[in-house]
């Protein structure tokens, strides 16, 4: 049932969780093995359609971008029931990346809004944009990471950088890799 892969993580239990944008689930496998073991959120649950970004934040819960309803929806970690829509089309305009640090802040990118979002996991509340200073704003934020610093890593879909913010306060840090001038572009 993998059709068009888009993102995957492992999950609390060690299992390997895939983002099936074709059949619009989340499937799970065996994290030793790779063996099938389920559609751990089946087609079109909560409305999903258009499955991207897939997380897990500190509470379990898995965390999804849904792109072609422009939500992020939330479902229970261990069984992959629907919780709730967590992150509304108001809010979010074609979510692809999605991230949680390790406080339990969600950071959305809305590709079509140009913005990196701020969510808290645990309530649902809107902690703002991430600094995007003019120079640092990004262009179709696609794909999002937790460094190993704890700091956030943000890939632009158009643009030509690698753009780090603050992993808690969402401040822009610098251009950590920039295709154009091979050097980092750090803020005043």
């Amino acid at each position: 049932g993998l059709t068009e892969p888009r993102d995957l993580v492992f999950g609390p239990d060690g299992n390997l969780y895939v983002a099936s944008d074709g059949t619009h689930a989340v499937l799970r496998y065996d994290g030793r093995t790779g063996a099938f073991i389920d559609s751990f959120v089946p087609a079109g649950s909560g409305g999903l359609d258009g499955v991207e970004g897939l997380c897990f934040a500190p509470n379990g819960d898995l965390y999804v971008c849904s792109v072609n309803n422009n939500t992020v929806l939330r479902f229970d970690g261990q069984n992959g029931g629907f919780v709730e829509t967590f992150a509304p089309e108001t809010t979010v305009r074609y979510p692809v990346g999605i991230a949680a640090n390790p406080t339990g802040v969600l950071f959305v990118t809305s590709m079509n809004t140009h913005r990196v979002l701020r969510f808290d996991s645990a309530t649902g509340d809107f902690l703002g944009n991430c600094d995007l200073a003019r120079r640092a704003n990004p262009r179709r934020p696609h794909r999002i990471v937790i460094g190993p610093d704890g700091n956030i890593y943000v890939v632009s879909h158009d643009g030509e950088d690698v753009l780090r913010y603050d992993g808690t306060t969402g401040e822009w840090i610098d251009s950590f890799l920039s295709s154009r001038r091979g050097v980092r572009r750090r803020a005043p």
